[in-house]
């Protein structure tokens, strides 16, 4: 969706290049690219488990098999290994974890059809695609200040773009929605043409400003959009 203004690669897309560096698995000369966004970002890693419940089921799984890693974490943390933590809780911890283990890697939400016709959704560790794209763009962008870019909404460079917060504007909304529309038309098996009507109509209905209108720019709430798509077009 971001591409370049100038020089040989004008009109080109950014993101192969932000998977390529993200896969190199270090940001401003330090490993675990995953384990600093969730530091830096403990708001969104915390919103990116509350996200989903195949996210939030996933770090509850991995919580069970390092008991002695969450038991020292809680001590740590509250003096005592007694209280049980949500899931959300333990976001940063898990991604410190994950990304010892799995560098260059994502886990993000992938669906697939299966043999019998059915799509399954489960978490996958990727390497590509719009979650890498999109949450890791600003520290990409970060490593590379020199970079001319087209012109993109504000929010899209200083924000996840992933649908990891909250409000993002309208504009930001509207510059990302051939993307959208193509994910969900695809896991719908619907016209891609109409599909893209009945979003941009949606944006529009859950969009406002604050204040009820009388100042800034107009907001999308994104995750009721989400789960108006998910209600609507089934699991992406």
């Amino acid at each position: 969706m971001v591409k370049y203004g100038s020089g040989p690669r004008a009109g080109q897309l950014v993101g192969p290049d932000i998977e390529s560096w993200f896969e190199r698995d270090e940001f401003q000369g330090t490993p675990q690219i995953v384990a600093q966004w969730a530091n830096l970002h403990n708001t969104l890693a915390q919103a990116w488990v509350k996200a989903d419940p195949t996210h939030s089921a996933y770090v509850e799984d991995w919580a069970k098999t390092h008991p002695t890693l969450i038991a020292q974490w809680l001590k740590d943390k509250l003096g005592t290994p007694t209280p049980q933590p949500r899931a959300e809780d333990l976001a940063v911890i898990f991604f410190d974890d994950f990304s010892r283990d799995n560098p260059g890697r994502f886990p993000s939400t992938v669906t697939r059809t299966r043999i019998d016709g059915k799509t399954e959704t489960k978490i996958e560790l990727v390497k590509d695609g719009s979650d890498i794209q999109s949450i890791f763009f600003d520290m990409w962008r970060q490593d590379h200040p020199d970079a001319d870019l087209q012109d993109i909404p504000g929010d899209l460079v200083t924000t996840s773009g992933s649908g990891l917060d909250p409000h993002i504007t309208l504009k930001n909304a509207e510059y990302q929605l051939d993307r959208v529309a193509a994910k969900w038309a695809a896991a719908s098996r619907r016209d891609l043409g109409a599909v893209r009507e009945e979003i941009e109509r949606m944006l529009q209905q859950n969009s406002a400003a604050p204040l009820g209108g009388l100042a800034g720019e107009k907001l999308v709430n994104v995750l009721e959009v989400n789960l108006e798509l998910r209600k609507r077009y089934g699991a992406p």
